[in-house]
């Protein structure tokens, strides 16, 4: 998710290399501009869409919270765990 995301906002000109500044060994988000990547992935969290394992559209924090239920069930029952894949 944060790959795709990433890859989208830079490609949308949402962010650009002007964004960034040195700090010490390493290169850093402006503090303004992490307010603008974390709107995005809000905005990316809350994408609701539809899979194959539900008949509603759900978000992505709706997912990860069902596959967390679904691992520990697994890990209680000793089956195997199904991961959830976006294509």
């Amino acid at each position: 998710i944060i790959d795709r995301l990433t890859l989208e906002i830079f490609n949308k000109a949402i962010l650009s290399s002007k964004d960034f500044e040195k700090k010490g060994n390493g290169i850093f988000l402006k503090h303004i501009v992490r307010k603008k990547y974390y709107l995005q992935y809000e905005r990316r969290m809350q994408q609701k869409f539809k899979n194959s394992e539900s008949l509603k559209a759900k978000n992505y924090r709706e997912i990860f919270f069902t596959q967390a239920q679904k691992f520990a069930n697994t890990l209680k029952l000793n089956k195997v765990y199904k991961p959830f894949t976006i294509r």
